[in-house]
């Protein structure tokens, strides 16, 4: 089995554990954070590298979709001295 493949178990697994549904957004939010390991991203970075693979997905959804992320405790929020909120998933979402 690929990285990409236990990703997509990994996350569609842990969305199960914590009791919401598993969505492709919800999905590809966490695979795009996992695939930037080092760098903390930006909304709009998140969604430009989301956008690539699903284009239809809008702005909107990407800010709630990370909302809902941070609220379950999957990702973590960094604010750094550049004025913009990044964020990064959490050290126990990876192998």
């Amino acid at each position: 089995m690929d990285k990409m493949s236990r990703e997509h178990d990994l996350f569609t697994r842990i969305l199960r554990e914590k009791g919401v549904k598993v969505t492709m957004q919800r999905i590809l939010v966490l695979e795009a954070l996992s695939s930037c390991p080092d760098g903390h991203l930006t909304a709009e970075e998140i969604y430009n590298l989301v956008k690539a693979a699903y284009p239809e997905i809008g702005l909107a959804t990407i800010y709630r979709t990370i909302q809902l992320l941070w609220e379950l405790r999957l990702i973590d929020r960094i604010s750094l001295d550049d004025g913009f909120v990044r964020y990064e998933i959490r050290e126990v979402m990876e192998n």
